[in-house]
């Protein structure tokens, strides 16, 4: 695991917490005691009670506290007049968090591979803004005028995502839109501001029907939609806690929602994979269309069809 440097108070306020690690993945706690001490650490990364909301919540799973005194302690024989070369941040900087698999697995190398040069992506349903900051870097040195929007109805989302991209860098080209996604006019209006047509849009366990029928209809020809989200197992059946039933995609739901060219529909399926989340096992689809035909071509083709029979 990497050394990420997290400013402790800015853990306290919050504002960096998207920088760390599920709260499933073990990992060492080093901390400054000119900063902090190791009770302040210990509890904001033990305790079972959130300090902003007081509700529960799982604490994470530190191995180690270790005080960087200990590692690093002051050394009277170094000259005071050492002369540092300047410190020139790796890029993309390093992190604890990781971006959804389908995002860095599937959707980047598509991304990095269409012919045309990418302006604007959507993070539908963005929440802590990880997915969209993981776009931004991965695509910045080739493309430095893509922008990555992140797509959310909760003031926490921005809150959150804001400081994130800002401390790695790439506030230049990931921006936040508070929006309800589940009012189809203030998304169309929305769409229609946007200086250029979309090349992406993308969801994570995000899940909206009515939208993703919207979009099926309304997307750009070219434009590339993804989708990663629970579905139920190949019997039908999905017994799970969480999430409940009724948030759980049936089979073959989006494929008849983004119908293939070959079935007379305008979308070329990139990739359809189920597979088990890293959690509990549950199944989640991995979901890639591109659109190849538009209203206007298929209308047109209509009409050459109907004046071929009219020769014939």
């Amino acid at each position: 695991m990497p050394l990420v440097h997290l400013h402790f108070p800015t853990l306290l306020d919050g504002s960096s917490s998207c920088e760390l690690p599920p709260r499933n993945v073990e990992f060492d706690v080093i901390f400054d005691p000119s900063e902090t001490t190791l009770e302040e650490v210990a509890t904001l990364f033990t305790s079972k009670v959130s300090r902003n909301t007081g509700a529960s919540r799982t604490p994470w799973k530190v191995r180690h506290f270790v005080s960087s005194s200990s590692l690093f302690p002051p050394s009277p024989t170094l000259s005071p007049h050492i002369i540092r070369s300047p410190y020139i941040p790796p890029s993309p900087l390093p992190r604890l968090w990781k971006p959804d698999s389908m995002v860095s697995s599937i959707l980047l190398p598509l991304l990095l591979n269409l012919p045309s040069p990418i302006s604007i992506i959507l993070d539908l349903g963005s929440g802590a803004g990880r997915d969209v900051c993981y776009l931004s870097e991965s695509l910045l040195s080739s493309n430095p005028s893509v922008t990555v929007v992140g797509i959310d109805k909760h003031k926490g989302s921005a809150r959150r995502s804001l400081p994130l991209w800002s401390k790695r860098g790439v506030s230049n080209n990931s921006s936040h839109e508070l929006l309800d996604l589940k009012k189809l006019p203030l998304f169309d209006a929305y769409m229609a501001s946007l200086p250029h047509p979309i090349n992406c849009c993308y969801a994570v366990r995000y899940m909206n029907l009515p939208l993703f029928s919207h979009l099926s209809s309304n997307l750009p020809i070219g434009c590339v939609f993804a989708l990663s989200h629970f579905v139920v197992d190949l019997d039908g059946t999905f017994n799970y806690d969480h999430p409940s039933i009724s948030d759980v995609l049936k089979l073959g739901e989006m494929e008849g929602m983004f119908k293939c060219v070959e079935e007379g529909g305008d979308w070329k399926i990139l990739r359809n994979d189920r597979v088990k989340d890293s959690d509990v096992g549950r199944t989640l689809i991995n979901f890639v269309v591109r659109r190849e035909v538009g209203k206007n071509m298929k209308e047109g083709k209509r009409k050459r069809d109907d004046q071929g029979g009219d020769h014939n």
